[in-house]
C-alpha cells in the first residue's frame, strides 16, 4: 500500500519529469518548498543574465556561469531505453572506469577556477555511486558557494542515497549553512512500466523506498 504522502510525491515527480522532457529548464524540482526567491532573482540572477547576454554578443568579457551541471561519474546501474551512458564501460570494467574519473583534488581545482554559481546540479551516471560525493559537495560549497544544491538519482540504492544525502546535510550544518538541498528520484511510470523503461526489475519498489527515506530526512532538516 502506497501512502497518500508518497502518492503525492510520485505525482509531483512525474510532473517535473514531464516538464524537463519539454525542456522547461527553469523549473527547479524540490523536496521541500525551497526554491529561488525574489531577492535572489533581482539581486543576482537577473543582473547575471544581462551580463551573460552582453557577453554572448561580444559586448563585454564573459563571466562565470549561473548554473553548473557537473557530472561526477559515468557509472550507472540503470539500463534506460532513453540513455546509454552505462555502455561507456562494460560492467566488468567498473573499477577501471572509476580510476579514470576525476579525483577530488582535480574537481576542487575546477571549482576554484569558476567563482560563485547559483545552482549546483550534480549529475552522472548515478551520482550516489561516487564514494566521495559528500566531499565533492563540500568542495562545491567552499569554492562555488551555491544557493541551491541539487542531484537526481535512479533510486536503485535507497540506503546509500539516503545516507549520502544526510552526509551532505550534516556537512552544511557543521558549516552553519542552510543551503537548500534538493533530490529528484527519476520516475518514468508506475510499477512495471517504470521498470521496463529503466531496464531494471524491481526499480519501482526501490524508488518508493528511496522516497520514504527522503521524506524522513525532510522532517529532520529544514533546508531539505
Amino acid at each position: 500500500m502506497v501512502s497518500a504522502e508518497i502518492s503525492g510525491t510520485l505525482c509531483k515527480l512525474l510532473y517535473v519529469n514531464r516538464l524537463l522532457a519539454l525542456n522547461q529548464s527553469w523549473i527547479i524540482p524540490v523536496h521541500g518548498e525551497s526554491s529561488m526567491n525574489a531577492k535572489d532573482f533581482f539581486t543576482y540572477i537577473y543582473p547575471k543574465t544581462i551580463v551573460s547576454k552582453l557577453a554572448y554578443h561580444g559586448l563585454i568579457e564573459a563571466r562565470g556561469p549561473i548554473t553548473l551541471t557537473f557530472s561526477v561519474t559515468n557509472i550507472c546501474q540503470s539500463r534506460c531505453k532513453s540513455c546509454n551512458i552505462y555502455q561507456i564501460y562494460p560492467q566488468n570494467l567498473a573499477g577501471k572506469k572509476a580510476s579514470e574519473e576525476l579525483s577530488i583534488e582535480e574537481i576542487e581545482k575546477i571549482f576554484k577556477s569558476l567563482g560563485r554559481i547559483y545552482f549546483f546540479n550534480i549529475s552522472g551516471g548515478e551520482p550516489f555511486l561516487r564514494g566521495d560525493l559528500v566531499d565533492i559537495a563540500e568542495a562545491a560549497v567552499d569554492h562555488l558557494k551555491p544557493a541551491i544544491i541539487h542531484s537526481p538519482t535512479n533510486a536503485l540504492t535507497p540506503d546509500r542515497t539516503i545516507d549520502m544525502t544526510r552526509g551532505i546535510l550534516e556537512m552544511l550544518n557543521r558549516k552553519g549553512l542552510k543551503t537548500p538541498v534538493t533530490i529528484k528520484p527519476s520516475i518514468d511510470g508506475v510499477g512495471k512500466k517504470h521498470d521496463d523503461v529503466r531496464g531494471v526489475p524491481g526499480n519501482f519498489d526501490r524508488l518508493l523506498e528511496t522516497i520514504r527515506g527522503l521524506k524522513e530526512l525532510e522532517r529532520e532538516y529544514d533546508n531539505f
